[in-house]
C-alpha cells in the first residue's frame, strides 16, 4: 500500500484539507470590523470568533484522539472534515451566538481531523516520505492561513462577509465529498 501511486491521491487530499482548514481557521479576523458593525458587538465579542475555535480544539483534541482509534480512519476524518464545513452556515447566522455556535462546531472538526492525519498518513507513507508529507501538511496550513487573510476581504467586498466565510466552507464541502467518494 505504501509503495502504490494512490498514496499521492491521499497525500493530496490532506494537503488541500490543511491548506482550506487554515483558511477557514482566519478567513474571519480581517472581517470582524464588519461583524462588529453588524452584530454590534465589541471587539472583545468578537475576539472570540477565533479564541474559541483554539479552546474548543484543545480541550477536546484527546478524547477526539481516543475517538479516532476506535473507529475507521476515514470516517473520522470525514467527520472531522464535515465539521470544519460549518463555516457553510454563516450567511443564516442571525445573531452573534448562532455565528459562535458554527465556530465551535468548526473547531470540533479538528478534534476529529488530526488525530486521523497522523495514522493515515503512516498508512501510505514509508519512513523516508513521512518528514516531508507532514511538513508538506503543516507548510499547507499555514498557506491556508495566508490565504484565509489575504482573500476573505477581497471576497466580502464582492459578495459581503457572510458568504465570503461560507464561499470557504464550499470549497471544503467539495473536497469532503471528494474524499468521501473516493479514499480508500
Amino acid at each position: 500500500m505504501r509503495h502504490s501511486r494512490y498514496r499521492f491521491f491521499i497525500g493530496g487530499m490532506l494537503l488541500f484539507l490543511n491548506l482550506l482548514y487554515g483558511a477557514n481557521f482566519v478567513a474571519i479576523t480581517p472581517l470582524f470590523p464588519l461583524i462588529i458593525e453588524d452584530y454590534e458587538i465589541s471587539r472583545r465579542s468578537a475576539s472570540l470568533l477565533t479564541s474559541l475555535v483554539i479552546m474548543v480544539q484543545a480541550t477536546l483534541i484527546i478524547p477526539g484522539g481516543v475517538l479516532v482509534t476506535r473507529f475507521p480512519m476515514k470516517l473520522m476524518l470525514a467527520l472531522g472534515w464535515l465539521l470544519g464545513c460549518s463555516m457553510i452556515f454563516v450567511p443564516w447566522a442571525d445573531s452573534f451566538n448562532t455565528l459562535l455556535g458554527i465556530r465551535a462546531v468548526f473547531g470540533l472538526g479538528f478534534m476529529f481531523m488530526m488525530p486521523a492525519i497522523a495514522p493515515i498518513t503512516m498508512r501510505w507513507f514509508d519512513s523516508r516520505e513521512l518528514p516531508i508529507i507532514t511538513s508538506l501538511n503543516m507548510a499547507f496550513f499555514a498557506l491556508g492561513i495566508g490565504v484565509g487573510t489575504f482573500y476573505s476581504p477581497q471576497l466580502s467586498e464582492l459578495i459581503g462577509w457572510e458568504y465570503a466565510l461560507a464561499a470557504f466552507g464550499w470549497i471544503l464541502l467539495a473536497g469532503w465529498l471528494v474524499w468521501v467518494l473516493f479514499a480508500r
